[in-house]
């Protein structure tokens, strides 16, 4: 189990990065100051959350790590379907994908 949180802790940075990554690929230029803060907050928040719940609600931190691990997981397995953000490619001249990852955009903004 110890292994499990040891995958559960690296990953969630991994995660985190990636999300502000392609969050700041994805959306217009007027935006992205508010979404990076946004993005920033919601990762603190769960921070104090986490600790809230460890202190006050229950010392099982066990069962709190598997739902974190299981959300990981998830969240690991649906990395899997999002495309490269469209700058990633445009600087490796890979301009076909590009354009793919800029029209799966644009269908969201």
């Amino acid at each position: 189990m110890s292994a499990l949180y040891l995958v559960y802790g690296l990953t969630s940075a991994i995660r985190q990065s990636a999300i502000q990554s392609l969050l700041l690929e994805s959306i217009p230029q007027r935006w992205k100051t508010i979404v990076s803060s946004i993005n920033s907050l919601t990762a603190g928040i769960v921070l104090i959350l986490n600790t809230y719940y460890i202190q006050h609600i229950s010392n099982d931190y066990r069962s709190y790590h598997k739902i974190g691990l299981a959300a990981t997981v998830v969240s690991m397995f649906m990395l899997i379907w999002v495309p490269e953000g469209p700058k990633y490619l445009y600087n490796k001249k890979e301009f076909d994908e590009c354009r793919q990852s800029l029209m799966v955009i644009e269908r969201f903004n």
